[in-house]
């Protein structure tokens, strides 16, 4: 297998986007963030900004967890 030529790489950077911790407070019902197994772009209403979509399994032994979020652009 030839070699990768890392010459021409750039680097991507990350920065927090959501903070999951900041989600989970008992006012909104949310009961700690689980593992997820998908995530998606959902659909895009009316004039609305589009949905992300994140799921998660049971994990053998717990509740399924949906969470749906509007993305914004900055």
């Amino acid at each position: 297998m030839p070699r990768l030529d890392t010459d021409d790489l750039t680097p991507v950077s990350k920065r927090l986007v959501l903070d999951f911790d900041a989600v989970c407070d008992a006012d909104n019902g949310v009961d700690g963030v689980l593992s997820h197994s998908a995530m998606a772009f959902g659909a895009t209403l009316d004039d609305r900004p589009p949905t992300l979509v994140m799921l998660s399994d049971n994990d053998g032994n717990r509740d399924h967890q949906l969470l749906v979020f509007a993305v914004t652009m900055d």
